[in-house]
């Protein structure tokens, strides 16, 4: 009887869901230490950074989920530490000066915002900015600096300093609940938009209170998390109390979905958290890259930034079937064959229903070299030859884009 009432369920479900889950290596093109990443959807971001002032080219930013990038400059040579992004024309840089930078259009062009009074020796240099929505921000630096704002930087106010510790983060769950971390793993937390602050008392993190807190980030005015070297400091009553959690490297960033909690830090490690930052486990290690930050748009797509141009790119594809059928994937995109290839090649994949596909070859810049299809095409299996016709030989992708779902493999091209 159990086995037919579970045949049962099973048909009335009607469909599996699986999931694939990869970090995959993106080339940025450059080797700017991305210390900042901020993506608005799963295609459209910003990363940040810098090069020891070596270059003024600190910012890419992409529209096609890092198949390309532009670069953008703020025309001044310091290291990029705090980016904010509501849209992909606004958004904020702070950059270890008495200064914050503001976009309006795309990054074009940068204006000054220079928050409060005039600024006197020594200077309080801002470390860290965030932005709510295109009016309500907040910065953070020395000696327990914090400004907001309540018209996107055109004016600031400064609120009354609670501590002399350097503060290196910010971060708002709502325009009233906030929190800023620094030095010696201080916490700050206020509740009423930023106009008064309270100084916090966090434990000894396995001996390294030391050190200071990197990150902060909170789902909610109440559940939240902290960066600090080899642990994530986790609190469920806004901030009040912390419990520490240890992990296995230093961590640079922390950042929660609905499921999973991502942390990432020294020597490539990325840790990974499903109950809520009670215990930590390696998910995947990159090698020895220094890692700056994790961002997730939504819970499907990730990504992470470091070292030497570093970017790595998170999918979560769920892949759907029937609960009664053996057709297999949801969608499939298969290799060409043959690769590597010389003139020709042939590239398959199928299709669920009827849906508007697109077929499009890039090169290793993300510059778009063909575009195979562009229509809408029937249920079912489909293929397509690529003819190389004044192609330099080496590496190509292919992306096939149907609706929300996306894929993309590698191909050779031989002389």
């Amino acid at each position: 009887m159990k086995k037919y009432l579970l045949i049962a369920l099973v048909f009335l479900l009607g469909t599996l869901v699986t999931h694939s889950q990869t970090w995959e290596k993106i080339n940025t093109g450059t080797t700017v230490d991305f210390w900042c990443t901020c993506f608005i959807d799963a295609t459209h971001g910003w990363l940040a950074g810098g090069t020891g002032g070596k270059t003024t080219n600190n910012i890419l930013k992409t529209t096609d989920g890092g198949l390309s990038f532009v670069t953008c400059s703020t025309g001044y040579y310091s290291d990029i530490s705090g980016f904010a992004a509501v849209d992909m024309n606004n958004a904020w840089v702070a950059d270890g000066s008495i200064m914050i930078r503001h976009t309006t259009d795309g990054g074009k062009t940068w204006k000054n915002q220079t928050p409060g009074p005039s600024p006197t020796y020594p200077y309080n240099l801002l470390h860290d900015v965030f932005f709510k929505d295109a009016n309500n921000g907040w910065t953070v630096g020395d000696n327990g600096t914090i400004y907001r704002t309540k018209d996107g930087g055109a004016s600031w106010v400064k609120a009354p300093t609670v501590t002399a510790i350097n503060l290196k983060t910010v971060f708002f769950a709502t325009l009233k609940d906030g929190w800023a971390g620094g030095d010696f793993a201080s916490v700050l937390r206020t509740n009423d938009g930023g106009a008064s602050w309270a100084v916090v008392v966090t434990p000894t993190a396995f001996g390294r209170d030391i050190y200071g807190i990197s990150d902060i980030f909170f789902a909610d005015a109440g559940q939240g998390w902290a960066a600090i070297s080899g642990a994530v400091l986790r609190t469920g009553d806004g901030g009040v109390t912390w419990v520490p959690a240890e992990t296995h490297d230093a961590n640079s960033s922390v950042f929660f979905t609905s499921s999973d909690g991502w942390a990432v830090g020294s020597f490539g490690a990325i840790s990974r958290s499903g109950d809520g930052g009670i215990t930590w486990k390696t998910h995947t290690d990159v090698g020895d890259t220094f890692l700056y930050s994790v961002s997730f748009p939504d819970a499907d797509h990730g990504w992470i930034t470091g070292g030497g141009g570093a970017l790595y790119k998170y999918t979560n594809q769920k892949t759907t079937s029937s609960a009664n059928s053996v057709n297999g994937p949801f969608f499939t995109l298969d290799q060409n064959y043959p690769n590597p290839f010389n003139r020709y090649t042939t590239i398959r994949y199928k299709l669920p229903h009827s849906s508007f596909v697109t077929l499009t070859v890039y090169n290793t810049l993300g510059q778009q070299v063909a575009q195979l299809v562009n229509e809408h095409q029937e249920q079912g299996d489909h293929e397509q030859v690529f003819q190389v016709d004044r192609l330099e030989f080496g590496t190509y992708f292919y992306r096939l884009q149907v609706g929300n779902y996306t894929s993309t493999k590698k191909m050779t091209l031989l002389p």
